[in-house]
């Protein structure tokens, strides 16, 4: 089940990934949509925390 929202440092790039400044590292791309469809402009993440 999808349910978090997390606030991304996008810094108006589509895809990227930068360090969350306690260690960890958050990966992002803004969804592509398909063929005709633009898509919704949500964002997948991936969130490496440290430890």
């Amino acid at each position: 089940l999808l349910r978090d929202s997390v606030a991304l440092a996008t810094g108006g790039r589509e895809a990227g990934a930068y360090g969350d400044g306690q260690g960890g590292l958050v990966a992002f791309h803004r969804t592509p949509g398909y063929e005709s469809y633009r898509g919704l402009g949500w964002y997948g993440a991936v969130l490496q925390r440290a430890g």
